[in-house]
């Protein structure tokens, strides 16, 4: 979608299960469904991610980010924050560490042990994050580079000829028209 203007996936609301504040402001990742607030419809995209874990929400920001209109959908009830325990992850993937809290420790290289008792070093050099931050940071990258994220939908069906997905929310479902699919 280089060179040409970038458009949301109509008609999602922007604000569509965002969590507020207190005082209205827009609050962390951990987006949750407002009661009544489901899909219907169809909806065109230029990509369509499917799945918000690392991998999909650093498509949906890099798609973003290139131009694309993005509408990335989880199936899990909240985006972000799944994993609670520390993680490392090599230096290339620290570009997206640079969030707040997400940083535990640097690491210039390992030693494993295998399973015959034998060591080996690496010097792959990397971090130990905080994977509930490291989450929660990707999503946040995800949407202020413009994708539309929306989290307890259940991708249930592919037409490939036709660049045609099916979600399911809540009992309803919904065809979305892409152009690309991650």
């Amino acid at each position: 979608a280089q060179g040409e203007s970038a458009q949301a996936c109509a008609p999602l609301n922007p604000e569509y299960g965002r969590h507020k504040n207190n005082d209205g402001s827009a609050g962390p990742a951990a987006d949750n469904l407002r009661e009544g607030e489901d899909m219907a419809g169809t909806d065109e995209c230029d990509v369509l991610v499917v799945g918000l874990g690392p991998a999909g929400a650093a498509a949906a920001t890099a798609a973003a980010k290139a131009g694309a209109s993005v509408l990335a959908v989880e199936r899990r009830q909240s985006l972000g924050g799944v994993a609670n325990c520390p993680e490392f992850i090599p230096v290339p993937l620290g570009l997206h560490a640079r969030a707040e809290h997400v940083v535990i420790q640097s690491i210039a290289g390992a030693r494993n042990h295998l399973n015959n008792g034998t060591c080996t070093d690496s010097l792959l050099p990397g971090f130990v994050v905080n994977r509930d931050a490291f989450d929660r940071a990707l999503i946040d990258f995800s949407r202020a580079a413009g994708a539309q994220l929306r989290h307890d939908i259940v991708f249930s069906g592919l037409d490939a000829d036709r660049s045609e997905a099916t979600l399911l929310q809540n009992g309803r479902s919904r065809i979305v028209h892409y152009r690309a699919l991650v």
